[in-house]
């Protein structure tokens, strides 16, 4: 199985709706994120929730 690890291209009601949820996040409420270093904290946090499915989905804790 292969895994493609490229960057998906982030459409504009993603960044916004991710912006607001990480604008709520209280630890990250403290830094200002330019638009490249927000597409990254999209993509950590989409990988991370891919992740977690993944690994519930195989009994993993």
């Amino acid at each position: 199985m292969s895994h493609n690890l490229t960057a998906p291209k982030i459409d504009r009601a993603t960044r916004q709706r991710t912006y607001k949820r990480l604008k709520a996040t209280p630890d990250l409420t403290e830094f200002v994120l330019t638009p490249e270093e927000l597409d990254e904290e999209i993509l950590i946090y989409e990988y991370e929730q891919e992740l977690e499915r993944l690994q519930a989905k195989r009994g993993y804790k």
